[in-house]
């Protein structure tokens, strides 16, 4: 605390003396000042009793106008739509994990029935890092604990957060905002207050600072344990939480190691919720990854009665979060409870994040409003996309495009998905996934788009399972101000993702926006042409250790394999015979650019020549392997490409066999740990290998140029 004594002098006075002198405090209890206000603000005339702290880097701001930056931060206050709120500015100078601070007064300490803290956050923008509130006792920053946590984009809307509190001891809470990667990651801040007594159960829970009144059965074999980073045994549990996709985020999940035996269970317990009204819908993200998993059952627990499971899974299914869903329409109080049961062994931890309950009965899987979240669709958390889709309401926030009110309400309250052009580079890509999907034989995709400004880009949905992944919808360039209906028609043999892959364009005005995406069971009434309407931007992708053109006079980070019969040859113009091989690179198509061939003169038909890649690691996105090929002549053999896991080739992954036309032809290939030839459903370490095989004579050269991988999916076929 500091006391500031300013001498005020009358104009007109000309020079002035003020003195002070014997300055004393009388019964004060060292490091204790209580404040006379409370902590409830709502910033409107100031910052109450809060004051800025001196040891952080930068100040927060009170306002009542949007922040300054497009594409990040609040149009409007939380309190009325046009007051005052405070948020941390991190355009320049700010720099990358740069702090600001603002403490309340010092508050008495609790009773036994503790004290409600509740606030309004908005954290939008691409770059958001970290909101976190302290509590801090004994009047010094050594004993800050953490009782709350958010990182990450939550949507351009303001969002309750309410914190129980309890201490012995008098107390300060602190609000800390960290600067991320660039100027598009604003905080704000609105509506703070302190109420007696405990908070509502809480209806949202992602286990970043406790279990969130979630308790532990007293009458199963052993418990939840709430944990970070990967569990303690190899192959088996997340690698990271759901909340923050970091080693840093939290969930809980079930260790299988000895001494559990199988059949085992742990079971954990929300909070009782009163009686519905009206049904609700129980949101949460699951793991379950290993080869001896069992299984994760979901109880809606009603006068101390399970009964039977709501929801139930078992087995492995694979190292990614996936999303479940339980209706609830009970007229008593209830509660949710998750059993983790115990497989075959230790390679079955079950792993659960993100628990949410929200009003109305459960979409069907794959379908969403995007009125309270994304449902279960995420980002692609890196894997080959340059940013993430937003979740936005009323007009995205550059002028000349996007929608100014989403489509499910019409108004500028209800919310849709979006990519923000401002700050991107032309072809940067976000990619948008759905929850894993059940194979179908006839079922009707639905969405709306809204694609207005005279630098669009592209919109591309992609039907994705584990062995490929097909383009079935795509649309480029302005289509005016305006939401128009696609609808597809959808068939799969086995479980499905779709991919919704937003594309930057020339310039800022270029927003493109989807809501309403529904799935039915059966043929769709009217259809959008599914023939893909070709792009008028190139994808691009980040450069790859794969990568090779060969226009440097070398095969690049590729090697000539020593245990074949001979080895691929630098080439440029064409090669030594005639009535095979290519004229021209691919690349260039000049006579100054260069391949690598097979050269057929001399060998002995079946003898091979292979060049192998450096290692990658194929995780469950995949990878997407793209080459050109050249198989011209009466005599062409074989071009086999193979994904080596060890030492051995394996089953080929791609083959060609005789003449493919005098012309470069275009070839990829979509890896997976599962389309290996040892089937793996975790991240696998690979080399990629071509192998040309000679056929019946001189006139059978087979030529390669333009070697590349990206993350994620092939692009549309060329």
């Amino acid at each position: 605390m500091q006391v500031v004594f300013d001498g005020l002098p009358s104009p007109g006075y000309g020079k002035y003396d003020v003195a002070i002198d014997d300055v004393t405090f009388l019964d004060c209890q060292t490091g204790v000042v209580y404040n006379d206000t409370s902590m409830n603000c709502t910033f409107e005339t100031g910052y109450c009793g809060f004051f800025q702290e001196s040891m952080d880097n930068f100040d927060w701001t009170r306002t009542n106008r949007s922040t300054p930056s497009s594409g990040t931060g609040p149009d409007r206050d939380h309190t009325t739509g046009h007051g005052f709120y405070i948020y941390i500015e991190t355009s320049s100078p700010r720099r990358y994990g740069e702090k600001a601070q603002l403490t309340s007064g010092v508050q008495k300490a609790t009773d036994q029935t503790g004290a409600c803290l509740t606030f309004w956050y908005h954290m939008f923008g691409p770059y958001v890092s970290t909101l976190n509130v302290y509590m801090r006792t004994g009047g010094s920053t050594v004993n800050n604990s953490v009782i709350w946590t958010r990182s990450k984009s939550v949507g351009n809307v303001w969002t309750q957060a309410q914190r129980w509190i309890t201490s012995t001891q008098p107390y300060q809470v602190m609000f800390e905002g960290t600067v991320g990667h660039s100027y598009l990651g604003d905080i704000a801040l609105d509506d703070i207050s302190l109420m007696p007594g405990q908070c509502p159960a809480s209806y949202v829970c992602d286990f970043e600072v406790d279990t969130c009144g979630y308790t532990q059965d007293t009458n199963d074999n052993f418990d939840w344990t709430r944990w970070r980073n990967g569990t303690t045994s190899l192959n088996t549990g997340p690698s990271y939480d759901h909340t923050t996709d970091s080693s840093l985020g939290y969930y809980m999940y079930i260790e299988s190691s000895t001494p559990r035996v199988g059949g085992d269970t742990a079971r954990l317990t929300s909070p009782s919720y009163p009686a519905v009204t009206a049904p609700k819908c129980v949101k949460f993200w699951y793991h379950m990854y290993g080869n001896q998993v069992g299984q994760l059952n979901v109880y809606v627990k009603s006068q101390g009665v399970m009964g039977t499971a709501a929801w139930s899974k078992s087995f492995n299914q694979l190292n990614q979060w996936h999303h479940g869903t339980v209706d609830v329409n009970k007229q008593t109080a209830w509660q949710i409870v998750f059993e983790g049961v115990i497989g075959s062994g230790y390679h079955g931890d079950i792993a659960i994040d993100d628990i949410r309950i929200v009003d109305g009965k459960c979409p069907v899987p794959g379908s969403c409003t995007f009125e309270y979240d994304t449902c279960g669709y995420s980002d692609g958390h890196n894997n080959g996309d340059q940013f993430d889709w937003l979740r936005s309401s009323g007009g995205t926030l550059s002028v000349g495009t996007g929608p100014s009110v989403d489509h499910t309400s019409n108004s500028d309250q209800g919310y849709y998905m979006y990519i923000e052009a401002s700050g991107r580079n032309r072809n940067d890509r976000a990619w948008l996934y759905s929850e894993y999907l059940l194979p179908t034989s006839s079922s009707c995709l639905s969405f709306w788009y809204f694609m207005y400004g005279k630098d669009v880009g592209a919109l591309r949905v992609y039907q994705a399972n584990p062995s490929k992944s097909t383009l079935i919808w795509s649309m480029n360039g302005n289509q005016g101000q305006q939401w128009i209906n696609a609808r597809l028609h959808i068939n799969s043999t086995v479980s499905y993702q779709l991919i919704f892959d937003g594309e930057i364009g020339t310039g800022y005005q270029g927003d493109i926006s989807i809501d309403d995406i529904a799935i039915t069971l059966g043929l769709c009434n009217a259809t959008t042409a599914t023939t893909p309407t070709a792009a008028t931007t190139t994808v691009t992708y980040a450069p790859t250790v794969v990568d090779c053109n060969f226009d440097s006079d070398n095969i690049c980070h590729w090697h000539q394999d020593t245990t074949d019969d001979f080895d691929w040859t630098l080439q440029k113009n064409s090669t030594g015979s005639i009535n095979t091989g290519p004229t021209f690179d691919h690349t260039t198509q000049t006579s100054k650019g260069y391949y690598i061939y097979t050269e057929a003169s001399g060998k002995r038909g079946n003898s091979s020549a292979r060049i192998i890649s450096p290692s990658i690691t194929v995780d469950t996105v995949g990878k997407c392997l793209k080459f050109f090929f050249h198989m011209y002549g009466g005599q062409v053999g074989r071009l086999d490409a193979y994904a080596m896991q060890g030492t051995t080739l394996g089953k080929p992954i791609f083959t060609r066999i005789g003449e493919q036309n005098n012309q470069w032809n275009y070839g990829d290939i979509y890896l997976t740990p599962q389309t290996l030839s040892t089937p793996q459903t975790g991240s696998t370490v690979i080399q990629l290998a071509f192998e040309g095989k000679i056929g019946t004579g001189y006139q059978g050269d087979i030529a390669l140029d333009d070697i590349s991988l990206n993350d994620g999916p092939c692009p549309p076929d060329r």
